[in-house]
C-alpha cells in the first residue's frame, strides 16, 4: 500500500514539474495539458493525511491491545478471591501503604535532625569566624 502511494505522489508531482515547464512556454496563453492540476495535488495530500491517520489508528489499537495483555500478566496486590470482602481484599496493598508510610515518616525526622546539628554547627562556626 506505501509503494502505491508513493508511486501515486511522484507522478502527481511529474505533473506539476510538467505543468510548470509548459506554463513558462513563449505562448504564455496556453494552458498547461492537466488544467486540474492543483486539485490533483490536493487530493494527494488528502492520501497522504489519511494514510497516515490509518497507520496512526492501527499502532495505537496494537498498544492499547499490547498493555492490556500485560496488565493480565501482571501481579496485583489484592486477593483475588471473590469471597473475600472489605478491607480484608487489599490487606496487602493496606500493609505496604503502612510500610511506605512509617518509612516516608522516619526519613523526615532523619533529615530534619540532621539539618538542625548542620544549621547549629555553621552559624556556631560563623560566628566564631566573625570575633
Amino acid at each position: 500500500m506505501t509503494g502505491r502511494l508513493f508511486r501515486q505522489i511522484f507522478d502527481i508531482i511529474k505533473t506539476a514539474v510538467v505543468q510548470l515547464v509548459e506554463q513558462r512556454s513563449p505562448k504564455p496563453c496556453v494552458g498547461g495539458s492537466s488544467p486540474s492540476c492543483r486539485a490533483i495535488f490536493w487530493y494527494s495530500l488528502f492520501l497522504i493525511r489519511s494514510h497516515l491517520i490509518l497507520i496512526s489508528a492501527v499502532n495505537i489499537s496494537r498498544f492499547v491491545n499490547e498493555v492490556l495483555v500485560e496488565l493480565k500478566k501482571a501481579s496485583w496486590p489484592w486477593e483475588s478471591d471473590p469471597k473475600v470482602k472489605g478491607l480484608k481484599k487489599y490487606k496487602e496493598l493496606v500493609d505496604a501503604t503502612v510500610v511506605v508510610l512509617i518509612a516516608m515518616l522516619f526519613l523526615a525526622a532523619f533529615v530534619s535532625v540532621w539539618d538542625l546539628v548542620l544549621t547549629k554547627l555553621v552559624s556556631k562556626l560563623i560566628s566564631s569566624l566573625t570575633l
